[in-house]
């Protein structure tokens, strides 16, 4: 992930990617546990795949695809469960293979609670110095989040 605060207003993108295969992979993301719509998806042959087809490739063989999805959404308050988000990635072939990633953003500034009219301000909260942090996924599928 490549952003340190997390704040209503950022832009948050997210990638997705499944390893090649046939039938390809669906792709599924999900905010705090429900579904939201993919910005984009594209299915797509490896690089190496060119290589290993022989100049009597049959039109009728099976090619195996690499499925990559991404999300582009507006963070909002609404984007938030407790002062943090979770967003992940599924993709599935049937019910022959599943894999699930997900990671966990904090806010950078939860919203506060209600208080007391006879209460105190306090501005060196520890709630106020919350800094969002992220790690990046590699594995057979991946998730990369940036924030604009």
């Amino acid at each position: 992930m490549d952003k340190e605060i997390l704040d209503t207003g950022y832009r948050l993108k997210g990638n997705c990617s499944a390893p090649s295969s046939y039938p390809p992979a669906n792709i599924t993301w999900l905010l705090n546990g429900k579904p939201i719509n993919s910005s984009y998806q594209q299915r797509i042959q490896p690089h190496d795949y060119n290589m290993k087809v022989s100049s009597t490739f049959s039109a009728t063989r099976r090619i195996p695809l690499v499925t990559i999805s991404g999300i582009e959404l507006a963070v909002d308050e609404n984007s938030f469960q407790g002062g943090k988000a979770r967003v992940s990635c599924i993709a599935n072939v049937f019910h022959l293979y599943r894999r699930e990633k997900s990671i966990v953003l904090d806010e950078d500034r939860p919203r506060p609670r209600p208080s007391s009219v006879l209460g105190t301000r306090d501005a060196s909260s520890e709630a106020a110095k919350l800094v969002s942090t992220f790690s990046l996924f590699f594995c057979t599928l991946q998730i990369f989040v940036t924030v604009r």
